[in-house]
């Protein structure tokens, strides 16, 4: 498949795919409204953090960038070891509302951490890790932009409920009565598009003219 490459072959593929999802509501097509909700908040949550210069997409490959991991890290409280699997969507939303409830003093903090902890990794190496001086800070100022509570909420109730009920359905379709799977379908397939409206107008709109993170530091 023919990767999108602009930000207007983007915009013309959401335009798409929810007229494609409104159709599948109306033509109770519910199975394939939540294969289209899935995929739209999904994608949402990977816009966020790409606007916080946090993942970049490598051919088919969601990765968190290099200079960034170790701040993610410790922002998860995760040791240097631990691999963080960005593509598992309860992932991006556990590292999201770690943003969301950032202080200042905490960001203070984690930079701090992070900034020890590239230090003594370039001890006698050639090529050093950079260390990005004020990114916790310019992360937490993010989410001034932000309605944090309402999203933390959305996310905590919301989104955890629609994400376990969906993956219910699906890995258990056909060990349910016809009838009650298909009032869960239209159910959930509705809800996920609620969710995924409601996550793109108060998650990703707010920041996306706002926020300059990846030009400034250099993350390609």
């Amino acid at each position: 498949m023919e990767r999108i490459k602009t930000g207007k072959e983007k915009q013309y593929a959401y335009k798409v795919e929810y007229s494609r999802y409104k159709k599948a509501l109306s033509n109770e097509f519910y199975l394939e409204g939540l294969v289209i909700g899935y995929a739209i908040i999904e994608d949402r949550l990977i816009s966020f953090l790409h606007y916080c210069g946090i993942v970049t997409r490598n051919k088919d490959n969601l990765v968190i960038n290099k200079p960034i991991y170790p701040y993610i890290r410790v922002l998860l409280n995760k040791t240097e070891c631990h691999s963080i699997k960005v593509k598992d969507i309860r992932v991006k939303m556990d590292i999201i509302e770690a943003i969301l409830k950032l202080d200042k003093e905490s960001a203070k903090r984690i930079e701090n951490e992070t900034q020890l902890i590239i230090d003594n990794s370039n001890i006698g190496k050639k090529r050093k890790r950079r260390f990005l001086k004020g990114y916790m800070n310019d992360l937490y100022e993010i989410k001034t932009t932000l309605d944090c509570k309402h999203i933390i909420d959305l996310f905590s109730t919301n989104l955890e409920s629609w994400r376990n009920n969906r993956n219910q359905l699906i890995h258990a379709l056909l060990n349910n009565k016809v009838d009650s799977v298909s009032e869960v379908k239209k159910e959930i397939a509705e809800q996920g598009y609620s969710l995924s409206r409601e996550i793109d107008n108060n998650l990703v709109k707010p920041i996306k003219k706002k926020v300059a993170i990846r030009k400034k530091y250099n993350i390609q």
